[in-house]
């Protein structure tokens, strides 16, 4: 959770490729939904994690 939620609250995301692979998919937020990523949704993205924290 607090990975995702600092992902989502981040301003620069850098990908760099992998020296043997290439870019691949391999790490958790390159599998994350598009929508998720998105600048339009951080706001709300970042209310539901706060929701469901406290629910925690």
């Amino acid at each position: 959770m607090n990975f995702l939620e600092s992902y989502v609250q981040s301003r620069l995301r850098e990908r760099l490729p992998d020296d043997s692979l290439g870019w691949h998919n391999g790490s958790l937020a390159s599998r994350l939904p598009r929508w998720i990523k998105l600048t339009q949704h951080r706001e709300k993205v970042s209310q539901k994690i706060q929701q469901l924290k406290h629910r925690l």
